[in-house]
């Protein structure tokens, strides 16, 4: 069995979508002749170092102090400031200078598990992107390969919100160090074609899979329905980014619960209270004009969050960018493992999508005609006691899951060592 060191920055206790991917490795991996040896940040609230051992693979859960910085910021008035260029001053000089980056304790723990331990590859999975230089670091010094997987794009990440002068300096700052370390990659992973395609431009590594975010389906196995399942119920769960799609979906919404007897409607965000950007503050705008319609729900853990997904009627997914590009976002497997129609509203005005082209199993509105459309038409069927589950298939939904996605990259791997 091929051992593989795996740096991660998210892992569970962490409830996010990214610290599902190098957890469903953990869980996979060793189905597929790998053991798994993680080493993560520890997200526990005492933050205290932790290993888990089995026969099967390891988790060190590893502590990341950020305490001089958090400690500033409660200094009165100038404290937050203080906090900020710290912040700032750790980005520009982490990539020059190791131990000032607060997850350099990664680091660290690796390299001290390498001096005594054997391993046939390294997995650096981002974002942070530091973490990427660990990888090259240990890979140059252990003489072990090492693969890069980026969760998201790096330079052209959609999440960067700052759009001026200093993210562009930024991102060109960071695309040095980018093609610095991954010059020594033996390959690189990423989520769609579309970030390979822009990935390989940039850096000088030929050597790549496409392994899909996919949906957990233990999660929906053990899934509840916990909804009226009388009510036609609209659900969104995850975040927010700084985008204008909640105006559409707002407008048409609008439009929508008007033209209708509305007592059965009801919209549910799930989880997006931490996000407050413009859709959030649209959200409660939403709200205060229809209070009987619509609820926001604090952040739950992964599978109360599929249960209501499975609880739901229609699904509602937001895109940080141009669906064409394959930002899709993660829960849109878990959305179409389900079997619930969904209505996708992108920032960008592109009704092109890789994910299930010409299929029920995704709705791309780009206008709020177009959401009154689709929630008026389903609506009516949801009247007349018609079903209308998607046409996806079982076989379809075994190809989304993550099992399905950790064998592709296994093999990958055992290619590579």
């Amino acid at each position: 069995m091929k051992k593989a060191l795996i740096i991660a920055h998210d892992f569970p206790p962490l409830n996010s979508i990214g610290s599902q991917r190098p957890y469903s490795w953990y869980k996979y991996f060793p189905e597929n002749n790998i053991y798994p040896i993680i080493f993560a940040k520890n997200w526990n609230s005492d933050n205290s170092d932790s290993i888990k051992i089995n026969k099967s693979g390891e988790i060190h859960l590893i502590k990341c102090e950020m305490g001089f910085r958090n400690n500033v910021s409660k200094i009165p008035f100038l404290g937050i400031w203080i906090r900020k260029f710290l912040t700032f001053f750790e980005y520009i000089l982490k990539w020059k200078i190791q131990k000032i980056n607060h997850t350099n304790s990664l680091y660290r723990s690796a390299h001290n598990y390498l001096k005594n331990n054997k391993a046939d590859i390294i997995i650096a999975t981002g974002e942070p992107w530091i973490l990427f230089k660990y990888a090259a670091a240990m890979s140059k010094e252990f003489e072990i390969p090492w693969i890069a997987d980026y969760r998201d794009d790096w330079i052209y990440n959609h999440g960067r919100l700052n759009k001026g002068l200093l993210d562009k300096i930024l991102k060109r700052y960071e695309a040095i160090y980018e093609k610095k370390y991954l010059k020594s990659a033996s390959g690189f992973s990423t989520v769609s074609e579309y970030i390979l395609n822009d990935i390989e431009k940039r850096i000088n590594c030929k050597n790549n899979i496409i392994v899909e975010n996919g949906v957990d389906l233990n999660y929906l196995e053990n899934g509840t329905l916990i909804l009226n399942q009388d009510d036609f119920n609209i659900v969104y769960t995850g975040r927010f980014y700084e985008c204008s799609y909640m105006q559409i979906f707002k407008g048409g919404f609008q439009k929508f619960i008007k033209s209708v007897d509305n007592t059965k409607i009801k919209v549910f965000f799930i989880g997006v209270e931490k996000w407050k950007c413009t859709p959030y503050f649209d959200v409660l705008e939403i709200k205060k004009e229809f209070p009987n319609n619509v609820e926001i729900i604090n952040t739950v853990d992964i599978q109360t969050a599929t249960n209501y997904q499975l609880s739901a009627t229609i699904l509602l997914n937001f895109i940080a960018g141009d669906p064409s590009k394959g930002l899709i976002g993660a829960k849109a497997y878990s959305y179409a493992a389900t079997k619930n129609p969904t209505l996708v509203i992108p920032e960008i005005s592109n009704k092109n999508s890789p994910f299930f082209p010409n299929r029920d199993i995704q709705t791309i509105a780009v206008n709020e005609n177009q959401v009154f459309e689709f929630l008026s038409g389903k609506y009516f069927k949801y009247l007349q006691g018609i079903s209308f589950k998607t046409d996806i298939t079982e076989a379809e939904i075994n190809l989304l899951s993550r099992k399905s996605n950790a064998q592709k990259l296994s093999n990958f791997i055992l290619n590579i060592c």
